[in-house]
């Protein structure tokens, strides 16, 4: 009688194991296909860096994008060496084009602005300028958070 449900439990821990991969397997499928619905979200289009890369463009504009962002420049010193030749592929493929900067709390602003106004052309035809905020995400303070930027 002991075997039968120890045969019974194995059983039910295999359903249940192949099912949570299952599960699991159409929840990564799903996140590698889903897009914004289209009725709802005429204008879509993406943000692109050097991590990215290569970037089919062409394909992105056939996927539904009217748009992309592109990474210039990070804090006072990084730039995107690809910026300029994405910029070029994505107009080719049709697409808006705009520029990021993603700002560093830690970093004075007019150095940053000075590395973001060198890297990107001052055209009529790009999107206006985007600034992502690097946040730092360590754990959640208890009180007050302290600066995590190393001094200068």
């Amino acid at each position: 009688m002991a075997r039968r449900r120890n045969t019974a439990l194995r059983r039910a821990l295999a359903a249940l194991l192949l099912a949570a991969l299952v599960g699991a397997g159409l929840l990564w499928w799903q996140s590698r296909v889903w897009r914004p619905d289209h009725q709802r979200f005429p204008v879509q289009g993406a943000w692109a860096d050097v991590h990215d890369a290569p970037v089919d463009w062409r394909l992105l504009k056939g996927d539904g994008a009217d748009f992309v962002y592109l990474t210039a420049s990070e804090g006072p010193q990084r730039r995107d060496d690809a910026f300029t030749d994405s910029l070029d592929q994505a107009r080719t493929a049709g697409l808006q084009v705009g520029a990021v900067h993603v700002y560093d709390l830690c970093a004075p602003g007019d150095a940053q602005a000075a590395n973001f106004v060198t890297m990107v052309p001052r055209e009529d035809s790009l999107l206006p300028p985007a600034v992502a905020l690097d946040i730092d995400r360590g754990p959640a303070p208890r009180r007050r958070p302290k600066p995590r930027c190393k001094a200068s």
